[in-house]
């Protein structure tokens, strides 16, 4: 019977690697939501003071933990509040917009390499940025 223990054995080691593999695909797949929506929950973009980046659209500061946060000014007055951490930091990056009106976004991928960047010309109010969300989030 030491044949059937080895085996019993084997099986379980098998599974417990396969287990691993596949927490560890989770926790870097949603690795990068997680942090930002714990930074989201501490830390609110328009009570900081926030510098102005390029497009003029955008205002934003860092915060711990390599995150960036802050406001989208949309040019019919609506300002977009965000937290975006770098493909750079966890695998697949991820920036979280949240709407005046309770809306929320993700964009999950690459297309903002190191920072957030919104042509000026493509948005001008909420539908467009949300068209713009869809169109690159590689999710």
């Amino acid at each position: 019977m030491p044949y059937l223990d080895g085996s019993v054995r084997m099986k379980k080691i098998v599974i417990l690697v396969f287990f691993l593999i596949a927490v560890g695909t989770v926790w870097l797949l949603f690795s990068a939501r997680i942090r930002i929506d714990m930074a989201a929950m501490r830390y609110d973009p328009s009570a900081l003071k926030l510098r102005l980046t390029y497009p003029n659209l955008i205002r934003s500061t860092l915060i711990p933990d390599h995150i960036q946060t802050g406001l989208v000014m949309l040019p019919d007055g609506e300002n977009v509040k965000f937290w975006f951490i770098s493909h750079h930091i966890t695998g697949p990056g991820c920036v979280r917009f949240d709407f005046s009106d309770g809306t929320r976004k993700y964009i999950y991928g690459s297309y903002f390499c190191c920072e957030v960047q919104i042509p000026e010309g493509q948005v001008k109010n909420k539908r467009d940025l949300v068209d713009f969300i869809e169109r690159h989030n590689e999710s």
